[in-house]
């Protein structure tokens, strides 16, 4: 089923594909925990599964098989209640699912996401560059210090944090949803965490920003 959700090809060597990779090695380190596959069936032949990804920090994110066909519609959004169900059960707070915009599969996953209570969040745009090409020069001064992460400066960290997302646009929709202490968790479990790569902004002996950086 994890083929089959992460909509890998059946002639492609399951254990050299980079995604499935990933995912075993962030489940290794604790990252993640694979729930159950939810498959809706006709005929022994499975025509939509659902798996759902626990994170930390109280969320999880569902994994989607293509469908079928659109007559499957209704067999996937049975899939998808099962796995709101056990995700409401495990103690999440926040369920997300992220859709592939090029793919032309997708559109038959939006009626279901709908019945199932799932709404349009974002569009989600990934901008990566290598850190040894960066030449730009630092623009202007710090008047401030760096506090580094530590558990006595956690207290800081998650008010600064928390301060952050007053009248934030920053998917908004997403605030109040789970506790500061979770969003951190969830922060902290992305990726390898290094201490030394959080900091937090310090001027006039007040926190003003946070700068949370992991390893991948």
């Amino acid at each position: 089923m994890l083929r089959m959700a992460l909509r890998i090809p059946t002639d492609a060597d399951f254990q050299s594909v980079s995604e499935v990779d990933d995912l075993l090695a962030a489940a290794r380190r604790g990252e993640l925990q694979l729930g159950p596959a939810f498959i809706h069936e006709v005929c022994g032949i499975a025509h939509a599964a659902v798996i759902a990804v626990q994170a930390a920090g109280a969320a999880a994110m569902l994994l989607l098989s293509p469908l079928s066909s659109t007559s499957d519609s209704l067999g996937g959004q049975r899939c998808l209640e099962e796995a709101l169900q056990f995700s409401r059960q495990a103690g999440c707070k926040l369920l997300e699912v992220l859709l592939d915009p090029e793919d032309s599969r997708e559109p038959r996953w939006q009626e279901p996401l709908r019945s199932a209570g799932f709404h349009f969040l974002t569009r989600l745009v990934y901008l990566t560059r290598r850190v040894s090409a960066w030449e730009s020069p630092v623009v202007g001064t710090w008047e401030g210090t760096w506090l580094d992460f530590t558990p006595e400066a956690q207290p800081l960290f998650l008010r600064c944090l928390e301060e952050s997302y007053i009248q934030t646009m920053d998917c908004p929709e997403l605030t109040g949803l789970r506790t500061t202490q979770e969003v951190l968790a969830g922060h902290r479990a992305a990726g390898e965490f290094d201490p030394r790569l959080w900091k937090l902004a310090i001027r006039d002996g007040e926190p003003v920003g946070v700068l949370l950086l992991n390893s991948l």
